[in-house]
């Protein structure tokens, strides 16, 4: 049989797992960045637009569920302390109510609502008319992730958040790790090449994170940020002196920096508007005279780069604005060029334009990439859309580009996330990456009479 050979249509991205669902309509329901409320958009494409009243900040829904009558979900909300509920939403309307407490990535079927709690998979029956629940919870699994189908079938599986910061060379031989096994993101090396500053996630509520650092050769850990609030990505400044970070808290998204080695207090260098729920810091320019971050706009539905002087009226502006979502914005080694991806062809792919312009733009990547990385040579890294590591020698040169060569290093084995993973020292010459602290496993266990557990 001929496989199906239709076009595939990019509608929105969304760089949050577990936040998709597809009502009869033809909506798609989704979270487009980690944190922010849910939005919908018409599968034959549109402008997505936030489901409800949006909230400030103070609030993620993610792991939707379209009920039978396809007017209501239900949805996983997590608040900014952590704590889950499941709550029952209509879509045409702004009613929402509550229906379980400590609970997590519902689902429903059979009469049944289907949730999560202390990492097993329960049922209880469910009413369709009124919302709620009634009888006993039965537990069918313990499980992280599951699926259901029809009114018998339950898939689940286990699934470990747990990573290393594990170093390789040029070509994918590995070096050896640093640190504890532990939620790695945004592996980012000091401008001297000693320190790894990461974000150390909280894998029971992946909105609580905060900011460490590490001894690039090993050692003992160091936590740079405390107090409330959810840390973004974070940067060196090119002396080391400073770090700067991206902070979701009370109800407010901010720019922050303080002195790396602890000595002073945070500095808030930009607080966003509330059209704003997710933006992390990015890049510092050589000169230190720009910092990148990038920043979630609720009322456009997409992400873009901007750029923050750090003298004169401090007036952000986007050196490279495009039609699509936009990441990164990343200075090369002699602050004259800007590296970013974007979706704006519908699929992923790596651009440099000259800082901070006007001037051309140039395509780096050809068939999918992202997350990009600069060594001080003014090489660029960034991985294909099948995490292969890519690497592009450039010839920059006044406002023109030249691409020498573009070739691939080396398969990454990197955890299963859309956020920054790894970094490259100096020189090109080794890499830091996150990747998975013990081999998952691919088999996914299916209950084929789970009613059957309910009436023991």
């Amino acid at each position: 049989m001929e496989p199906n050979r239709g076009n595939v249509q990019a509608l929105a991205d969304s760089s949050a797992p577990n936040a998709s669902a597809w009502a009869p309509d033809g909506t798609i329901l989704f979270r487009p960045v980690p944190g922010s409320p849910l939005f919908r958009i018409s599968a034959a494409g549109g402008k997505a637009v936030p489901i409800g009243v949006l909230g400030a900040n103070d609030y993620s829904e993610h792991d939707p569920a379209i009920l039978p009558d396809g007017k209501h979900i239900l949805v996983g909300v997590r608040d900014k302390k952590g704590h889950e509920r499941v709550e029952f939403m209509s879509l045409q309307s702004s009613e929402t109510k509550l229906v379980l407490d400590d609970a997590g990535v519902p689902a429903y079927a059979g009469g049944f609502l289907f949730f999560i709690r202390d990492k097993k998979v329960f049922a209880q029956p469910f009413d369709l008319g009124s919302g709620k629940v009634s009888g006993a919870a039965t537990p069918l699994a313990d499980a992280d992730s599951y699926s259901v189908a029809g009114r018998s079938v339950l898939a689940f599986q286990a699934v470990s958040r747990e990573t290393r910061l594990q170093w390789f060379d040029s070509t994918g031989n590995p070096l050896g790790t640093v640190g504890q096994v532990a939620f790695h993101l945004g592996p980012r090396i000091s401008p001297d090449g000693k320190q790894i500053l990461f974000l150390a996630v909280d894998p029971q509520n992946e909105d609580s994170r905060d900011l460490w650092s590490l001894p690039a050769a090993g050692g003992v850990s160091t936590r740079m940020t405390f107090g409330p609030g959810s840390k973004e990505w974070s940067v060196w400044s090119p002396n080391g002196k400073y770090i700067a970070y991206g902070v979701q808290a009370d109800g407010k998204i901010s720019v922050l920096r303080k002195p790396s080695d602890g000595s002073g207090a945070e500095e808030t260098l930009l607080t966003l508007g509330p059209e704003i729920s997710f933006s992390p810091a990015v890049d510092w320019s050589p000169d230190g005279r720009y910092l990148s971050y990038d920043a979630f706009n609720i009322n456009q539905g997409r992400m873009a780069n901007w750029i923050l002087p750090l003298f004169g009226d401090k007036k952000p502006f986007q050196s490279a604005p495009v039609s699509g979502s936009q990441y990164d914005g990343l200075f090369s080694p002699d602050g004259h060029w800007l590296a970013y991806f974007s979706s704006e062809t519908g699929q992923p792919e790596v651009y440099v334009v000259p800082f901070p312009g006007p001037g051309g733009k140039y395509q780096i990547s050809h068939g999918g990439g992202w997350q990009a990385c600069w060594d001080k040579k003014g090489d660029l890294y960034f991985l294909s859309t099948g995490n292969q590591l890519m690497k592009a020698e450039l010839n920059l040169s006044g406002q023109s580009l030249q691409v020498k060569s573009l070739r691939p290093l080396f398969q990454m084995n990197l955890l299963d996330v859309s956020a920054p993973l790894f970094d490259v020292t100096a020189d090109g010459q080794r890499f830091v990456a996150v990747t998975p602290a013990r081999a998952e496993s691919s088999s996914i266990s299916v209950l084929l009479n789970w009613p059957a557990l309910l009436n023991k």
